[in-house]
């Protein structure tokens, strides 16, 4: 399903014959294939540049289509012009008839005006979305940030049971590292510099979701840390994500993972019988790095070296259901510096089984071995009758080393006993 979180209705100033009515609306979106489109009220805001476009307007229109329209609603914070307003009576009645956002909230204000932040602490606590337009300076619309968004980040920590969904130039132009100043209210352009104050850099590689025995989920990522020529040598650092409210909300935890040259990369994560969690990850240092979290993922270990020998690619980590033994799959291929890309050849995908927790490694042997292929970024899933289903990808090497840019999908089916045999 498709559904596009940002559509509007009404009259356009200020050419007030620009006009989307409901109809309109429903046909652009089956011109373009959207399935459902939230739509949100804008008039409430005089800085608003829309005419029939209040909370009334939207709701009206979305119960002619209610099966494509999902209704938001709109209060300007500046409503009793007091920061301790009580919002709870609109709320309550916009919240029982079906919306489900608020926004899109754009009044000319500091992002943490009093007003506004009490407006986002009531709006989370009726558990509704804030979708805002941030654009820096005095005229227009849009919410008001300085450079860094610190006052963003000031209502993210006043207001940390409310979900924000950010939108605007000066919120797009702050994901870059490097926005001038005079350029933070216009659209922005040219490339992305990683380390802006929006942190859109999360990375995953087969995001493998784990639950450890406390019912935390762990979800391991991998984050650009600074820049470099190329999009393939920014520094990256690993870590987790956690959620105790089974997927609803996430936090980065305190601890990063980092290595030298191009740092850590695509993490997997595994937790041991004696309550350790491990995390395996891609590196450029000629073997497969591990770090261990003793306190359930909120903390990590510097990284050691495993032993197991590997040119820049990506590990899967995972536990083999029928004996409770880790299992391992990765690239057994030559470190080799000079190589043409990835530090060695990933023309061996091999599996290995550790007994003791992910100290040794043993039962050594390759899914796929073929020196004129390349055989990457493994997942592994167990079915119920013990079949391991491994999917990876795999490309052709050219005559120059470079890989091709086809790249096939395949699966494995392997018997657990398969993986001790040998």
């Amino acid at each position: 399903m498709l559904i596009d979180v940002h559509g509007h209705i009404g009259r356009i100033l200020p050419n007030r014959r620009e006009f989307i009515d409901v109809t309109n609306l429903i046909a652009k979106m089956e011109a373009w294939g959207i399935d459902r489109t939230c739509v949100l009220p804008v008039s409430e805001h005089p800085e608003g540049a829309y005419l029939e476009s209040d909370t009334e307007d939207v709701l009206a229109a979305c119960a002619r289509y209610s099966d494509r329209l999902i209704p938001f609603c709109n209060i300007d914070p500046r409503y009793g012009n007091r920061p301790d307003t009580d919002f709870s009576h609109l709320l309550e009645e916009y919240t029982a008839r079906g919306c489900k956002g608020l926004g899109e909230f754009l009044p000319k204000l500091d992002f943490d005006d009093p007003r506004c932040l009490n407006l986002y602490r009531q709006a989370g606590r009726f558990g509704l979305p804030v979708l805002f337009d941030m654009m820096d300076g005095p005229y227009s619309y849009g919410l008001n940030d300085d450079q860094g968004l610190p006052k963003l980040e000031h209502a993210l920590q006043a207001c940390p049971e409310t979900v924000f969904i950010g939108h605007g130039p000066t919120f797009w132009a702050e994901i870059s590292a490097e926005v001038p100043a005079e350029t933070r209210a216009g659209y922005p352009t040219g490339p992305i510099v990683p380390g802006g104050a929006v942190r859109a850099d999360y990375g995953l590689c087969n995001g493998v979701v784990k639950r450890t025995r406390s019912g935390r989920l762990l979800l391991p990522v991998s984050s650009v840390e600074g820049s470099g020529e190329d999009v393939y040598s920014h520094p990256r650092a690993v870590t987790v994500l956690i959620s105790d409210d089974d997927g609803l909300n996430w936090r980065e935890t305190g601890g990063r993972v980092r290595l030298p040259m191009r740092g850590a990369m695509e993490p997997h994560v595994e937790e041991t019988r004696d309550g350790r969690v491990l995390m395996v990850m891609r590196n450029q240092l000629g073997s497969l790095f591990m770090s261990e979290s003793a306190d359930d993922g909120l903390t990590w270990s510097l990284p050691q070296t495993t032993g197991l020998r590997t040119p820049e690619s990506c590990p899967e980590l995972t536990r083999i259901p029928a004996t409770g033994d880790l299992l391992m799959i990765w690239n057994n291929a030559p470190y080799n510096p000079g190589f043409r890309s990835h530090y060695g050849r990933r023309s061996q995908l091999t599996a290995a089984v550790s007994k003791d927790e992910g100290r040794t490694w043993e039962n050594v042997r390759d899914i796929e071995d073929n020196p004129a292929r390349a055989f990457s970024n493994p997942g592994c899933r167990f079915t119920s009758d013990g079949k391991a289903i491994v999917n990876y990808w795999t490309c052709e090497y050219l005559p120059d080393w470079a890989m091709q840019d086809i790249i096939d999908l395949r699966v494995a089916v392997v018997d657990t006993d398969w993986f001790y045999a040998g």
